[in-house]
């Protein structure tokens, strides 16, 4: 199985809608889940992460 990279997953999860992502966010970040997370999990949630704070930034700029 090949493995996705960080660039992959930030290009997959900017199409997708923030309330998505922060649900993605919440569920990887979960102390049950943090020590069970795999690493391709732990990728895709700092992919997830990274894709929040761009959209966070650029509604930003938007608003000012």
């Amino acid at each position: 199985m090949d493995k996705i990279t960080l660039k992959a997953y930030v290009k997959i999860y900017s199409k997708k809608h923030k309330s998505i992502l922060n649900a993605m966010v919440k569920a990887l970040s979960s102390p049950v889940a943090s020590f069970l997370n795999t690493s391709d999990d732990n990728i895709r949630l700092e992919a997830a992460k990274m894709v929040l704070k761009a959209k966070n930034k650029s509604l930003k700029s938007i608003l000012n």
